[in-house]
């Protein structure tokens, strides 16, 4: 079965996996369309099996963490799946059409202005107080 006809199935609703955004340490970002709302997200998908014990702790707490938070600068937890038969944790996260502000650095340099970056910053920041200010 290809990639992007994979769906996934969770308590409400379902996603068919599209293309694959990054990869990292813990897993693989893929862009995928949930099916029941029409829109787009973000699919993390971290094979458990790969992760020694304290990772696996780690990643349990910030996904508990983040699906607690909500803040406009703060990515929303919309989703969370355990896949038994793949051994994957699979994280269901908004869409950021831009993608990182690496992308929108490559792609637009030269219109990345100071004025322009400083507004990220100021959106960055104001993230990362509402964190501290939950503790």
């Amino acid at each position: 079965m290809a990639e992007e006809s994979l769906v996934l199935v969770s308590a409400t609703t379902s996603y068919r996996i599209g293309v694959e955004l990054g990869r990292g340490g813990q897993g693989v970002v893929s862009q995928a369309w949930d099916l029941t709302r029409g829109t787009f997200v973000a699919v993390k998908r971290v094979k458990l099996r790969s992760l020694e014990k304290q990772a696996r702790t780690a990643l349990q707490a910030e996904i508990n963490l983040l699906r607690d938070l909500s803040h406009p600068n703060i990515l929303e937890v919309l989703d969370v799946i355990s896949e038994s038969i793949s051994g994957e944790l699979v994280v269901i996260l908004e869409f950021m059409e831009s993608g990182s502000l690496k992308d929108v650095g490559k792609s637009f340099g030269k219109l990345f202005t100071e004025a322009v970056a400083s507004q990220y910053v100021a959106q960055v920041l104001c993230g990362l107080e509402y964190l501290h200010d939950q503790g």
